[in-house]
């Protein structure tokens, strides 16, 4: 679901409908999605050692990074949040800033908020949780990267056969993602596999035949995530 490619492509499905959940009969795409779908679990619940992997592979490393304009002006009080897109800075108030928020970060959105901007705003006046605000846009910065792969690997949606991402496959399949909780992701994987083996599906979900009209009309009663909550 955080494919661009599914959003796009069922948009109007998805303001009307529960989202249906695409299946794929390629087991190293389909382990590969629930990868990234652990990552983003991972990420989105400030997990500290998925933190650590995820962050290791930020393009900058300075991206989140907490700066003071003046050294003699240190003031961590939230005031009024603003973004420079030329310096790629988000202000909190006059004299201190974070580093490498590009416009997509600074407008990237979960449930029709803006995120950074909703946190801030939410937390006026108050002294500003530094770490925990360079973590939040580090954490938006990778999970846009991740959308990305995740653009190419869903390419030929409705089908998903991961037709030209092999090589993409192996290095995700190679390099997995640590548990968000307290989770084997291998038995994880092993019970995926099995659930697709139940079933038989073409390219499909829990309906008989992959198609567009599925994805509003047809499926089974229940959702199988790609990352799979067991």
């Amino acid at each position: 679901m955080y494919s661009p490619n599914y959003r796009k492509r069922y948009e109007e499905f998805l303001k009307a409908d529960y989202p249906k959940i695409l299946f794929t009969n390629n087991k190293d795409l389909f382990r590969a999605l629930s990868l990234l779908g652990i990552e983003l679990i991972g990420l989105h619940v400030l997990n500290q050692e998925s933190l650590n992997y995820s962050f290791e592979k930020l393009k900058d490393a300075t991206i989140g990074e907490s700066c003071y304009k003046e050294a003699h002006e240190r003031n961590p009080i939230i005031k009024k949040p603003s973004h420079n897109e030329p310096e790629q800075r988000l202000y909190i108030n006059p004299s201190a800033y974070f580093v490498g928020v590009s416009q997509e970060i600074y407008d990237y959105r979960i449930g029709g908020y803006c995120v950074l901007d909703k946190y801030l705003k939410s937390h006026k006046d108050e002294p500003c949780d530094f770490n925990h605000v360079s973590n939040i846009i580090k954490v938006i910065a990778h999970t846009i990267e991740i959308q990305k792969t995740l653009g190419f690997l869903t390419s030929d949606l409705p089908h998903l056969k991961g037709n030209d991402s092999e090589a993409l496959m192996q290095e995700i399949l190679q390099n997995p993602p640590p548990p968000p909780f307290n989770t084997n992701i291998a038995l994880i994987l092993s019970r995926q596999a099995k659930a697709i083996g139940d079933f038989d599906f073409d390219a499909a979900f829990i309906s008989t035949k992959a198609s567009d009209l599925n994805i509003c009309y047809g499926g089974g009663g229940s959702a199988f995530p790609l990352f799979c909550l067991i």
